[in-house]
């Protein structure tokens, strides 16, 4: 699992070519189409040279993709999610229960998917680049639904303890294990 494209030209070069550690993916997500988690021919190499795998995505990041040469020959295996605030997206991909749900993007208040995804029995929730917001959104408070979330990864563009950082949402969703990301500079706020 990895949150956001590497940075280096090695590990660039090595993703377009699905060469390890990105060999084996069975299931690759995108949260957003912003340049840190999505590049269409990024996208479109990956798959490519990883014909095992299947992509899911917001329909922005598809349209992205769709007029790039040898769309055709990957959309089979992309999955493409109409995206409409609040909503979830119940999917079985993979042999994996996907939940997608609809929230908005903390800097852009643009399109953010979050997912829960549950293989094996492991419910793991990303929450990508999610606003603080949501967090508390009602449909997040009541995902639970009886079973426990094992972990949780969450953006923490502010200080962790703060109302609107990762013990929010950590102890709204009481997760085994909570891990925070985009861990920012500076005072942590999103300008810093």
């Amino acid at each position: 699992m990895t949150d956001g494209l590497p940075y280096t030209e090695s590990e660039r070069a090595r993703l377009r070519r699905a060469l390890p550690p990105f060999d084996g993916v069975t299931l690759a997500l995108t949260l957003d189409r912003h340049y840190d988690h999505f590049d269409a021919e990024y996208a479109l190499d990956f798959l490519f040279h990883s014909p095992d795998t299947v992509f899911a995505t917001g329909r922005d990041a598809v349209d992205d993709m769709r007029p790039l040469p040898g769309f055709d020959q990957v959309e089979d295996r992309i999955v493409e999610i109409a995206f409409h605030e609040g909503d979830r997206t119940d999917l079985d991909i993979q042999g994996v229960r996907v939940t997608a749900l609809h929230l908005r993007h903390v800097v852009s208040e643009g399109p953010n998917l979050a997912f829960l995804l549950e293989p094996d029995g492991i419910r793991v929730l990303h929450l990508g680049d999610a606003s603080p917001s949501d967090y508390a959104a009602s449909h997040l408070l009541h995902m639970r639904g009886g079973a426990p979330l094992d972990v949780l990864l969450a953006a923490s563009y502010r200080r962790l303890d703060s109302p609107l950082g990762l013990a929010r949402v950590r102890d709204a969703l009481a997760p085994r294990f909570a891990v925070p990301m985009h861990l920012l500079r500076g005072r942590g706020d999103p300008g810093d």
